[in-house]
């Protein structure tokens, strides 16, 4: 099984997570779900010493890349454990989840070279693999916490933002980039004529480019 590495979604993430950081002085117990190598957690650990990390992953190839890559004053400091979603840490409470699990329509997913090796069951809206657990997160939320995870235009960005207003008070986009779309990407979208543009996914056409987007949404419980 392939293992996510470092792309624009985790720089954005690790952007935000950090803002928050800087502005909170009560963050002690950060968890990152779907961490992948864990670069992300890794380098707020390097930077940010006096909390606690826990990171976890579904691949355990994923967990044991991120645990190697860790150097020993990091691996001091978190602790990785293989997990669908939040299934793992039924026994902990965190201030801060961060989700680096991508919402992303399946069969564009199947299309991209981005998912080759990487499970991938999202469905025609994308949210398939973050619908559970965005359902469940506040029981693993201390009062006050904030979940964090990433928006991608390929999904349907619309009902995301709404199944977190059912669970969180506060729900702010805090980063947006867009980003042009691979050619030969856009190429198989339009030859596999993928459906529901402007609905489970969208692009914009700028100068005969396909370009999608990709924010951070930050909530509060």
């Amino acid at each position: 099984m392939s293992v996510f590495q470092r792309n624009l979604t985790s720089i954005i993430l690790e952007k935000a997570l950090r803002d928050y950081i800087r502005t909170c002085s009560n963050v002690t117990e950060i968890l990152e779900v779907g961490c992948g190598d864990g670069n992300i957690t890794r380098a707020i650990a390097s930077d940010f010493r006096g909390n606690k990390y826990f990171a976890s992953d579904i691949s355990k190839v994923a967990v044991d890349t991120a645990k190697n890559l860790c150097s020993f004053e990091v691996s001091q400091i978190v602790e990785f454990r293989s997990s669908a979603g939040l299934n793992a840490w039924a026994d902990k409470k965190f201030d801060v989840i961060l989700c680096d699990i991508s919402a992303i329509n399946q069969r564009i997913a199947e299309l991209s070279d981005w998912y080759i090796g990487v499970e991938c069951n999202t469905g025609d809206d994308g949210l398939g693999a973050i619908r559970p657990i965005i359902e469940n997160v506040k029981d693993y939320l201390r009062p006050g916490g904030i979940f964090i995870l990433p928006t991608i235009s390929l999904s349907n960005t619309d009902e995301l933002e709404s199944l977190l207003k059912q669970v969180f008070h506060s729900v702010t986009m805090v980063e947006k980039k867009d980003w042009p779309m691979p050619k030969n990407l856009s190429k198989a979208i339009l030859d596999n004529n993928i459906p529901d543009k402007g609905i489970n996914w969208s692009t914009k056409n700028k100068f005969g480019i396909e370009i999608a987007s990709t924010g951070v949404l930050l909530c509060r419980a």
